[in-house]
């Protein structure tokens, strides 16, 4: 048998494998940071929780458009929260996503 490569590894010294470890870490640190800011936006802005209360009927349409208003400072879009805000019937939730991704897009 030849144990010609059981003699070379007490020779050469191990591998510093610490380095790999620490970019790793912090790749994984980096990924992780920018999930949970992606989550963030995408679930606790206050716009998405008004869209979720308004898809979960916790608030009415009018509400939506009543805080949606203080949230915007445009003034095209805030004409249109106010038509929809002031209109004597109570505007659709249909009518209030469309002004939620309006006010999205303008952010």
């Amino acid at each position: 048998m030849n144990d010609a490569p059981l003699r070379l590894f007490d020779i050469i010294p191990m591998a510093d494998r610490t380095y790999d470890l620490s970019l790793f870490l912090i790749l994984g640190l980096a990924l992780l940071f920018s999930l949970s800011l992606a989550v963030w936006a995408r679930y606790y802005t206050p716009i998405s929780k008004l869209q979720r209360s308004l898809n979960n009927g916790v608030l009415s349409p009018r509400e939506v458009c009543h805080r949606l208003a203080v949230m915007t400072s445009d003034k095209a879009l805030l004409m249109e929260l106010d038509q929809a805000r002031f209109m004597r019937d109570e505007p659709t939730p249909s009518e209030v996503q469309a002004l939620i991704n309006k006010v999205q897009h303008a952010h």
